[in-house]
């Protein structure tokens, strides 16, 4: 049921030793194999395997979530006295779970957060149907490498503990959830009754390097790769300071001396203002409010919207987007002139002629406040140039909706391109910093970017610094170049994302998206030119 779309890699594990059932916790490392404990297992091959699949990405509701149970079997398991241990095998279990990756814990050192998912006793609840069921619980904290390692087990302080349980241990059921450190495996959770309150003992996977020869060439087979070549683990940076973005080689001339703005990007913004996802969007501005903070020259003086604007051209949908975007502006404290919109394919209606209606959207972006002056947007001119001169920046807003009759493939138009390169060209001969803003990309792949890209890279790429566009990338974030000019992606992620460009004299690009499964925003480590690096240099 559901198996291409299942998303979490984490389980609960099952096996009735007779006279009780034996719960536990799981991870799925990539194909059909789940990496657990092996006292989670009492007797016999046969396991059950539950996981769940999401039903939005505002978090779960497991009344309304569809449960996915599979059988296992076996595989690998080792003595738990000794190295607490095992592996299972789905049967018709889901497809395209990607392959974990792994580390070791480098010694010597506190390798800071440090965490789990699991099932624990403490996270059961009572369902509206009056069904006990236990639900995800995220832990995090720090493992002190030294700490323990005579026994071959390693601590995991608890950053946060759960309260007591009148009677049993809290953790019981978190035995098997897999430890991960910046997004890599470095072992599984072993519940232990003995140890504190605080603290949990881990089965780091360098404890395989003692069993026999064929039994750890089956274990490496399976996880596809040796353990004499596992990397350390790196700490995460999602509750870490931000980092020094590094320098990459210089790809686009310098931006103008006495230049300086901070903009927040926010691509997929439908995501966000869904009325079904307003704790997602609420959580946001509780992210945007802590970096301003803590990092408080990251306050954004623009916001800029690559297109995705609604789900679907309606009144409700552009109902829902406007009461998004009043949120948004008056959270930051900005005024609807310091809003800039390039419309998306979706944004506006497709009119019986096949072309698109985007009077209906300017008319929406129009009601948040006074209009961005004469050169607001129109159906027979889909296209604007905004200037912003206490920053002396200027963003030339592109439509790649803009088509030809019977034509699949967005394309600008030669009139747009003109007009746009005729006003910044002028603009950055006085040292203006010039912006591109557009919902498609004009640096994809041949099959995926606008038709017309090699006549923008002529015509208006020379005279911008900077390209923002809103489409998802398969790696999100990465900066591409169009020639000498860096062209900055979207999110690839469905739950959403922000950037912050800090367009001063050392130009960089800060990414957060939202994790459904911590429930959390995070640091976009896929935009670091280095591993978990969640900033990079622009150049």
């Amino acid at each position: 049921m559901g198996s291409q779309k299942f998303q979490p890699l984490y389980v609960e594990t099952a096996q009735y030793n007779g006279k009780v059932w034996i719960l536990g916790s799981g991870y799925l490392i990539g194909g059909p194999w789940v990496l657990t404990c092996s006292h989670n297992l009492a007797s016999g091959d046969d396991v059950t395997v539950r996981g769940y699949e999401p039903s939005d990405v505002s978090g779960w509701s497991h009344d309304e979530t569809p449960k996915l149970t599979w059988q296992a079997s076996v595989e690998l398991s080792c003595d738990p006295h000794v190295i607490d241990l095992a592996l299972l095998k789905l049967k018709d279990g889901p497809t395209g779970i990607p392959r974990a990756r792994f580390a070791r814990l480098p010694r010597d050192q506190v390798v800071r957060n440090a965490q789990s998912i699991g099932f624990p006793e403490y996270g059961q609840t009572v369902s509206r149907r009056g069904r006990k069921m236990r639900t995800r619980v995220q832990l995090y904290g720090d493992i002190p490498t030294e700490d323990s390692r005579d026994s071959g087990l390693l601590t995991f302080n608890v950053e946060k503990p759960p309260k007591s349980l009148p009677e049993g241990s809290r953790y019981s059921g978190m035995s098997g959830a897999a430890v991960t450190v910046g997004g890599q495996v470095v072992g599984v959770v072993r519940q232990d009754a003995k140890r504190d309150d605080w603290a949990l003992s881990i089965v780091p996977l360098t404890s395989l390097g003692g069993l026999d020869e064929e039994t750890l060439g089956r274990w490496q087979n399976v996880l596809g790769q040796e353990l004499n070549t596992l990397a350390p683990a790196k700490s995460s940076l999602a509750h870490e300071p931000v980092p020094e973005a590094p320098v990459p080689p210089v790809r686009s001339p310098p931006a103008p001396v006495g230049t300086s703005a901070t903009v927040l990007v926010v691509p997929n913004f439908a995501v966000l203002a869904h009325p079904d996802h307003g704790e997602v969007f609420e959580s946001m501005l509780g992210d945007l409010l802590r970096l301003r903070e803590t990092y408080g020259y990251l306050k954004p003086q623009v916001v800029l919207l690559p297109g995705g604007l609604v789900h679907t051209p309606s009144s409700a949908g552009y109902h829902a987007a406007s009461l998004a975007l009043k949120r948004l502006l008056a959270f930051l404290e900005l005024t609807s002139d310091q809003l800039v919109v390039a419309p998306g394919p979706d944004d506006a209606w497709l009119k019986q002629d096949g072309e698109k209606r985007w009077d209906d959207l300017f008319g929406m972006l129009d009601g948040l406040g006074p209009a961005p002056g004469p050169d607001r947007p129109t159906q027979k001119r889909p296209w604007a140039w905004r200037e912003f001169a206490a920053q002396r920046m200027a963003v030339a807003v592109l439509n790649s909706a803009v088509s030809q009759r019977g034509e699949d493939r967005a394309r600008f138009g030669r009139p747009q391109l003109d007009d746009l390169a005729a006003q910044a060209g002028r603009r950055r001969e006085e040292g203006w910093l010039c912006l591109g803003l557009v919902h498609g990309s004009p640096a994809h792949a041949d099959d995926e970017r606008i038709a017309d890209s090699d006549l923008f890279g002529e015509r208006l790429g020379p005279h911008l610094h900077l390209v923002v566009h809103g489409r998802p990338r398969p790696y999100p974030h990465r900066v591409d170049h169009l020639g000498s000019l860096p062209v900055i992606g979207a999110s690839g992620y469905s739950t959403g994302g922000y950037q912050i460009l800090d367009l001063g004299p050392n130009p960089t690009l800060w990414a957060r998206m939202y994790n459904p499964n911590r429930q959390e925003w995070t640091g976009d480590t896929d935009v670091g030119v280095e591993p978990n690096q969640w900033s990079r240099r622009l150049w």
